[in-house]
């Protein structure tokens, strides 16, 4: 979704003029600007150069996530993760127009794996899994930030998170279910416990957060980069990526295990029960944001409900 920022003709032209001086671009050769179409929090633009050099231009508003977005893109690369090199960034911006922070990264000519031929489907999600895979390969004994490890069990700070959610949602669920499934989180909660290392997750593993080339896949959206249990972001590349075909899951998930280090199915088997149940509370949640903003229906909203509740609960009861 475009920015209003970039409606203002002089942001533009500061913008275009930046690009040209910082990497030596002619001035005579023209640069147009086109706008993602996938929402964004951060405004980004792509910048093409009529000589074919493209660059990412993101504006962001928020100092320490500017400052995570670049901290985490630049220990990625240097840890070998295939994510698209950050090229420029200044803080200075922030004290003129357009009062932003800028970023300007590499742009990779490549496809979100929506955007992909059905007959190359099958090789985008083996380039996803393997990504994933080096991404998760990468560990440590604690959780959290790069810079801020935290010595407690992950999978009870994040099931705050998870139980929150749920809460919202109390009084579309019959009260037995609800404390039911309250009860069964905490329980698995407590069965999983501390685990005496955590892998490199994303975070936000979604459709449009991979970029698929003709070899590998990029990595994007690198904000919430943490460590953690990879089951999280596991779960939601079955989800979300695979879309609920059996035969895709398969692939997905043996391409993974086949790339993984030091993980195994026996791993994934005692984590992904809750994180399957926290993927469709998470699905409920936003699904009463849809109905709040007039997206739903009152009946859609609550069957939808329904359907993700039943289904957290039978991810747990799988145990």
């Amino acid at each position: 979704m475009k920015d209003e920022l970039f409606n203002d003709g002089a942001v533009l032209d500061w913008l275009s003029q930046l690009v040209k001086v910082r990497f030596h671009i002619k001035d005579v050769e023209d640069i147009k600007f086109s706008f993602p179409s996938e929402g964004n929090r951060t405004a980004i633009a792509i910048a093409q150069c009529s000589a074919g050099q493209n660059f990412v231009i993101k504006l962001h508003h928020n100092f320490p996530k500017f400052f995570r977005m670049c901290y985490n893109t630049q220990r990625l690369r240097s840890l070998g993760i295939s994510v698209p090199a950050l090229l420029f960034w200044s803080i200075r911006t922030r004290f003129a127009r357009p009062r932003r922070y800028l970023t300007v990264e590499a742009f990779i000519f490549g496809n979100t794996i929506g955007m992909v031929p059905a007959q190359n489907q099958a090789q985008a999600l083996s380039q996803i899994a393997e990504s994933l895979a080096a991404l998760h390969s990468i560990k440590r004994h604690r959780h959290g930030w790069f810079m801020t490890p935290r010595g407690d069990a992950y999978i009870e700070r994040y099931a705050q998170r998870t139980i929150s959610r749920l809460s919202r949602l109390k009084e579309f669920i019959e009260e037995k279910r609800f404390e039911h499934l309250s009860n069964a989180i905490i329980e698995q909660v407590k069965q999983t416990g501390k685990r005496p290392s955590y892998e490199l997750i994303h975070g936000r593993v979604n459709d449009n957060n991979f970029l698929v080339t003709e070899s590998s896949a990029y990595i994007i959206d690198l904000l919430n980069v943490h460590f953690g249990d990879f089951a999280r972001d596991l779960i939601r590349a079955l989800h979300r990526l695979c879309k609920h075909n059996p035969e895709s899951e398969k692939l997905f998930l043996e391409r993974y295990f086949l790339k993984v280090k030091d993980l195994n199915e026996n791993d994934y088997r005692r984590l992904a029960p809750f994180y399957h149940c926290d993927f469709h509370i998470d699905e409920a949640a936003n699904k009463l944001r849809s109905w709040k903003h007039g997206k739903l229906t009152e009946q859609q909203f609550r069957d939808e409900v329904k359907r993700n509740i039943d289904h957290s609960v039978e991810a747990l009861l799988s145990v």
